[in-house]
């Protein structure tokens, strides 16, 4: 929408854009898996599993409202869009509404990438934790307290997938 299909170069262009925008689902998939694999104690993961549900539910659920009228003797329209960026006083081409979406795709893409980095130097930290405590990290059994309701960051045998 925001580029003109004229000849084969933009189409092709066009169809590359598409593959790449389609990457976002499988960032979108690995960052909440990273979510609900990451978390121990049972209280705590069961509160962020339906907390990160009831943010998508209720991103989701935002969708019709009033859009003011761009000129005085317009009529007023609803957009049944969920995201509240396409705005039709910037129809047809969408340029405001597609920047922002792309800045979003973006921003989980590198959510990912930091999330994966903080969660190495997280277990990193707890294999020294361990080794000042006189334990062999390699050595540990990650089961010892698998079953105590006990958060990630209290037990140190906890490890973070990613």
């Amino acid at each position: 929408m925001t580029v003109e299909n004229k000849n084969l170069a933009t189409k092709a262009g066009l169809l590359i854009s598409y593959y790449i925008t389609l990457s976002f689902w499988s960032a979108q998939g690995l960052c909440l898996s990273m979510v609900s694999r990451n978390i121990a104690g049972a209280t705590k993961k069961s509160t962020v599993v339906a907390a990160t549900f009831v943010s998508w539910a209720v991103g989701n659920a935002i969708g019709k409202h009033p859009r003011p009228p761009i000129k005085a003797s317009a009529k007023l329209t609803f957009e049944s869009s969920g995201p509240q960026v396409f705005l039709s006083n910037d129809a047809p081409r969408y340029f405001i509404a597609f920047g922002v979406h792309l800045g979003c795709y973006t921003a989980m893409c590198l959510a990912v990438i930091f999330l994966r980095f903080y969660l190495m130097a997280q277990n990193k930290k707890k294999d020294r934790m361990l080794q000042e405590a006189g334990v062999n990290p390699a050595m540990a059994d990650n089961l010892d307290h698998a079953f105590e309701d006990r958060t990630d960051r209290e037990n140190l045998h906890f490890r973070y997938i990613y």
